[in-house]
């Protein structure tokens, strides 16, 4: 069997499964094709441009990739592109189309303010390619899907695809190193991170507000660690200004899971428009307690309801973080979104 994944760039949150498939159907019998050259912002937060032999440029080789979309036995599809999927399906071959929510709500007024994505249907273009993909999903067999967590495959159920022709997917990380003990590992001092882009969508600045709240009550030491560049930085800075927040610059992957493994609670504070959120995933493999969002994709589908909050509200933010603290928020682990037992559950849909 052959299998290739179709995806927009090299990505560390889309490596890890990689390399998993191609280990176990042999380096041969896989490419990962991507159609974008490597960016250097992404350079610059520590994602490495990867020289495994399996790994293609579409741009580069467009000959030899062109060859394994339209005929590798099994692909992961990450671009719309319909044409592509049809041809395939026509033909019989399995292809499993990947990928985000594609109604992610529109935000306005630094994320202060969202629309409803669902209004991108108001667009004929739009509505006439979801039409073709649904009529599409729904004649061939062949065709299924791997919606990135909860909220993608509700958007998918929105405009009529079929749920049995759905299996809820996301990225898969590293596997990780972490022995620490589960809760707090700091004694007294709660160690609370958050790492990625400053952006207003992210909403960092809930974390600091509940920060806030935490430090006024006064019953307990927390601290706050905040990994990243972006253009809320400033903003950021000023709020927490008086509190013990320190701000890191972006670090690599590796720093990243080094300093997971000295902190205590995970926050991932995103609101919907945060399609995953692969740092959630890699804070569970270095068994960190984590909080996060009912809005963000990988905490909604991830974590149990005892670990999630609204995106924006520091107090229940706040609850929540004295609860961890006092060991009262679970551990649900990595469980089922473990980069090798997804492998081998993607092989067993591929029979």
């Amino acid at each position: 069997m052959t299998i290739a994944i179709y995806t927009v760039i090299v990505s560390p949150h889309q490596l890890p499964l990689a390399r998993e498939i191609a280990a176990l159907v042999g380096a041969d019998n896989y490419r990962y094709i991507f159609t974008e050259p490597f960016h250097k912002e992404r350079r610059a937060m520590g994602w490495l441009d990867d020289s495994e032999p399996w790994i293609v440029s579409e741009k580069e080789e467009p000959a030899l990739a062109r060859k394994w979309l339209n005929d590798c036995d099994v692909l992961i599809c990450g671009p719309r592109d319909l044409d592509l999927m049809e041809s395939r399906a026509r033909r019989g071959k399995l292809t499993f189309y990947a990928n985000e929510r594609w109604f992610k709500p529109i935000g306005l007024f630094h994320a202060r303010l969202q629309i409803p994505g669902s209004i991108r249907m108001w667009h004929p273009g739009y509505r006439r390619m979801a039409r073709r993909f649904v009529a599409m999903v729904k004649k061939y067999d062949s065709i299924k899907l791997l919606p990135f967590g909860v909220w993608a495959r509700r958007d998918f159920l929105a405009i009529g695809v079929p749920e049995e022709k759905m299996m809820t997917w996301g990225y898969f990380v590293e596997r990780g190193t972490g022995n620490g003990e589960r809760g707090t590992r700091n004694g007294e001092l709660c160690k609370i991170l958050w790492v990625g882009r400053m952006l207003g969508w992210k909403r960092v600045d809930t974390i600091v507000n509940a920060l806030r709240e935490l430090c006024r009550d006064g019953s307990r030491s927390f601290s706050l660690t905040l990994v990243g560049n972006g253009p809320e930085r400033e903003r950021l800075v000023g709020l927490a200004k008086g509190l013990p927040v320190e701000f890191l610059k972006s670090v690599p992957i590796a720093e990243v899971r080094n300093l997971m493994r000295s902190h205590d609670v995970y926050v991932l504070s995103s609101n919907g428009q945060e399609g995953w959120g692969a740092a959630l995933n890699e804070a569970l493999e270095e068994k960190m307690l984590c909080i996060g969002t009912y809005e963000a994709g990988s905490s909604a589908t991830i974590l149990p309801d005892s670990n999630l909050y609204h995106a924006g509200d520091s107090h229940a933010l706040a609850q929540l973080l004295r609860k961890a603290s006092a060991g009262e928020v679970p551990w649900p682990g990595i469980g089922d979104w473990s980069v090798r037992k997804a492998a081998i559950k993607f092989l067993e849909m591929c029979k």
